[in-house]
């Protein structure tokens, strides 16, 4: 397991919740591509349905859908759920 963290830039700190949430992900995934480009599935889990919801709308908007093209050569799977390492939010599993 790796661990990596980062500052949100001015403008990140604008943008709504959901919207910080994928593009740390997309970060994060992008940081370890070592482990993420040869995984069958990443499993994104995420701590509220509502938030699933948002990501998962194709109507949502143009920043939000911008954030998951960036995430379209991923073979992503969102899904609700509690994080079982206890190490922090949000996390990305890599089988």
């Amino acid at each position: 397991m790796a661990f990596l963290s980062r500052k949100l830039t001015l403008t990140e700190r604008k943008w709504s919740p959901i919207e910080k949430t994928v593009a740390l992900v997309g970060w994060g995934i992008r940081k370890l591509r070592r482990y993420t480009t040869t995984a069958p599935i990443i499993s994104v889990v995420l701590p509220e349905e509502a938030q699933l919801a948002t990501v998962l709308d194709q109507g949502a908007h143009l920043r939000l859908r911008a954030l998951m093209v960036d995430l379209a050569m991923y073979n992503t799977s969102w899904k609700v759920g509690v994080n079982k390492w206890q190490i922090g939010q949000n996390l990305i599993e890599v089988p």
